[in-house]
């Protein structure tokens, strides 16, 4: 009996084993791919450029907020220090915090100037350094929020930028590979796809106003930035165009460093031109009128240096010819001579009376004597003879020139040093000449060459070390007038070779060194 039972309860189960297998066999795949866990959320992904790696270390969801908070890591290897770093938002949203214009500090304590929105680089949300950026290897955390919920299978730009080094990487989930576009293009390779470049803003600078053209409409992010040094002060004027100006058209309007706004018309946007008198702003107005200079300008981060003068210009002198009082040649009368004629005089004879002895007179002889006659001369009235004044040979008009060498040594420690600055114009043709060069010390000054002649000089700083230097303001030309005092600057910026921060670069991004573009797979907002 027990050996009958062990068989059933072994033929039950080989049956039972056999309808699973058949079920198992027979259920859909689709059910089967149900069951299965979703993906763990992507965390702590590296991805690196040629100088930077960008990590995301992790993004939080606060379901009462409905808002999506991202921490990024961003790690600087090269030696020049972060000018900015961008995330990319998804299309028309905005990062829930900081908000534009706010002031970020980092755990580290570095501060950061916030731009959200901007379209430059991309649409985006904006850390801008102020002070010295990280560098050789140090690391610093930005956090932001976005509406929504964070989607683990989308992908995003950012950016990082320090002196002339740029990184743009396109990251998607679980890679840092470039995207390949459905074009009979080359096969897609480590190099960076290159952007179409748009016209740079076109500035027009005098001591009266700043216009910039961007030859496209006005966009919210477009800034003007302008450094104003007045006796040994330096401080900054600053106008964007922002979204959030009442009266504007769509709301842009200009927002000004002193607080002040003004609102854009709908021909203003359309013209892409911001046309702004900047002495109008609080801190130009405070210096009651002293002369200041332009040091600085940067339209969307198309940098120049003007070193524009204003409030202290020459007054134009005039050379007023010598007056010349034409003197007459004497002239000595001379008498007209006058012969004088004699008066005739008609003898009258004695009467004789005859005695009667008859007697033959004979005539007394009579000889007349001319009357004097004392001449008087005529008049003469002289006329002078005319003379023709010859004027006083004028002397050759000249001018001067004073260059200004600028020396900014920053987190450099200070050294001997000499920079030589030699001018090539009308009065020194090759540039070489005996008085065209001067050298400065460590300290920089000021040096002025007089009696030039007229006409347009090159200054030139001469055998700059471009590993220890940014040079601004060498191989301009500068006009020098007549009587006038012309004048430019020569700015040199140690460069921080042991990592104390960079220097900026006058460069445009699209003309600075090629980009390094890869991909990270990272997930999407949800709004």
């Amino acid at each position: 009996m027990m050996r009958v039972l062990k068989t059933n309860r072994t033929h039950v189960l080989i049956l039972i084993l056999l309808m699973l297998a058949v079920w198992a066999i027979l259920l859909p795949a689709s059910t089967q791919a149900a069951v299965e866990a979703p993906p763990p959320a992507t965390k702590n992904e590296e991805c690196e450029g040629e100088c930077y790696t960008f990590e995301l270390v992790g993004y939080e969801y606060d379901a009462a907020m409905n808002t999506t908070t991202l921490t990024w890591r961003i790690t600087n290897r090269c030696k020049y220090g972060l000018s900015h770093v961008a995330f990319e938002l998804p299309a028309g949203t905005q990062a829930s915090a900081p908000t534009h214009g706010a002031i970020y500090t980092s755990p580290t304590g570095r501060q950061y100037q916030v731009e959200n929105p901007t379209n430059n680089p991309f649409y985006s949300i904006k850390f801008e350094t102020i002070g010295s950026g990280i560098a050789d290897g140090e690391s610093d955390l930005f956090v932001y929020a976005v509406p929504g919920n964070f989607d683990p299978n989308a992908g995003m730009k950012v950016q990082a930028k320090g002196g002339q080094k740029i990184d743009r990487l396109e990251l998607t989930p679980g890679a840092c590979t470039v995207p390949v576009t459905p074009e009979p293009t080359p096969e897609p390779t480590c190099e960076p796809t290159p952007e179409p470049t748009p016209a740079a803003p076109e500035p027009t600078l005098t001591c009266e106003r700043i216009i910039v053209n961007y030859h496209r409409p006005l966009t919210n992010g477009d800034h003007i930035n302008m450094t104003i040094r007045s006796g040994a002060s330096e401080f900054q004027v600053n106008a964007y165009v922002d979204l959030n100006v009442a009266g504007g058209y769509n709301g842009l309007g200009l927002r000004f460093s002193d607080g002040s706004t003004r609102p854009l018309t709908q021909a203003e946007v359309e013209s892409g031109i911001i046309d702004w008198a900047y002495p109008t702003h609080a801190m130009i107005v405070a210096l009651n009128g002293a002369p200041f200079e332009v040091v600085f300008l940067q339209a969307n981060h198309h940098d120049s240096w003007p070193g524009l003068h204003c409030g202290d210009e020459p007054t134009p002198v005039t050379p007023e010819p010598t007056p010349v009082t034409p003197e007459p040649t004497p002239v000595t009368p001379e008498p007209t001579p006058v012969t004088p004629e004699p008066t005739p005089v008609t003898p009258e004879p004695t009467p004789v009376t005859p005695e009667p002895t008859p007697v033959t007179p004979e005539p007394t002889p009579v000889t007349p004597e001319p009357t004097p006659v004392t001449p008087e001369p005529t008049p003469v009235t002289p006329e002078p003879t005319p003379v023709t004044p010859e004027p006083t040979p004028a002397e050759t008009p000249v001018g001067s020139l004073i260059v200004t060498k600028r020396v900014i040594w920053g987190a450099v420690t200070i050294s001997e040093a000499t920079f030589t600055i030699c001018i090539q114009g009308p009065s020194f043709p090759d540039g070489n000449e005996s008085g065209a060069c001067h050298t400065f010390g460590r300290e920089g000054g000021s040096y002025t060459w007089n009696n030039l002649t007229p006409g347009e000089y090159q200054v030139r700083e001469m055998n700059v070390d471009a590993d220890l230097w940014l040079v601004e303001g060498s191989g301009e030309v500068v006009t020098v007038y007549a009587n006038v005092t012309s004048e430019h600057t020569i700015t040199n910026t140690a460069i921080d070779v042991s990592g104390g921060g960079g220097a900026p670069t006058a460069l445009d991004p699209i003309e600075e060194p090629a980009l390094f573009m890869n991909r990270l797979f990272l997930p999407t907002v949800f709004r």
